[in-house]
């Protein structure tokens, strides 16, 4: 599939579906009534003791520090449910004030691909789920045409767990404590392979990688090749929402998207995208 096919098939479903092609200004899209449970991202259960671990963990933090004590939930969850509990109850700085849900992430529990933003958008923080909004719309446009989708092989999430006031960028405290979390998220999950979306998030987690005893990545990583981060294979594109303002973006996606597709093909047997 080149890349001019796939912005065809992509303006053709916007036409049928919406009337509209995505290179224009999409209507506003309500997100449907959510109950307290359906809001849940579906890998998550009650945590039957949040309010004794958050006592506890206040507690902790007073005396080990709030990244130590956010490293502690973490390891401590057994499977993804776990840690979904631990970062719906974790107050270990202060973006828990001001969020409406936290947002530890949903899809696949054993995926080809993890997709990692830097940080919950205003449309995630409402649900607790992550790109639900049109960001998220058109990146499931993205992994389509790829064989990929959050439904069925990929899991999605994001450094930052809360989104942040005014969503600016996360601070560095919020990095370390948020991280913790997403290392056992890659711990449970063992993805084959890893898409940042976002320069933001590239920066930070490359960075954070770097001062593990991997051999040293670039900071600033470029796209279009294949890196380590993490010990994941690793792509670096464009977030969806960046892509939605400038449209001349799309062809460097398709290209990342492409890159991506053949390293996965190339390490697992099992993923057979359609054919291009």
């Amino acid at each position: 599939m080149t890349e001019p096919v796939w912005e065809l098939l992509n303006d053709l479903e916007d036409s049928i579906s919406t009337g509209y092609r995505i290179s224009h200004t999409p209507p506003v899209v309500s997100i449907p009534a959510i109950t307290e449970d359906s809001a849940r991202p579906c890998d998550e259960v009650e945590n039957v003791d949040q309010d004794a671990a958050t006592v506890c963990a206040e507690a902790d933090m007073e005396t080990q520090g709030c990244s130590a004590v956010a490293q502690k939930l973490a390891s401590s969850g057994k499977d993804i449910k776990q840690v979904s509990s631990a970062i719906r109850s974790c107050k270990a700085c202060n973006l828990h004030s001001f969020r409406k849900n936290a947002v530890p992430g949903t899809g696949s529990l054993h995926p080809l691909l993890l997709v990692v933003s830097s940080f919950p958008c205003a449309d995630d923080d409402k649900v607790g789920l992550p790109f639900v909004g049109h960001a998220g719309q058109y990146l499931d446009k993205w992994l389509k045409p790829v064989g990929l989708s959050r439904y069925r092989n990929v899991y999605i999430t994001s450094l930052v767990k809360c989104r942040p006031p005014q969503n600016r960028g996360p601070l560095a405290e919020e990095t370390e404590i948020c991280i913790q979390y997403f290392i056992r998220q890659i711990q449970l999950l063992q993805p084959s392979m890893m898409l940042i979306t976002g320069r933001s998030a590239a920066r930070i987690l490359f960075r954070d990688s770097n001062n593990t005893n991997e051999a040293a990545q670039p900071a600033e990583p470029e796209r279009g090749k294949v890196h380590t981060c993490f010990g994941l294979p690793t792509i670096v594109t464009y977030h969806p929402g960046e892509v939605l303002r400038n449209q001349a973006l799309r062809k460097d996606v398709w290209n990342d998207l492409q890159v991506m597709r053949d390293h996965l093909r190339s390490i697992r047997a099992d993923y057979q995208p359609p054919a291009v």
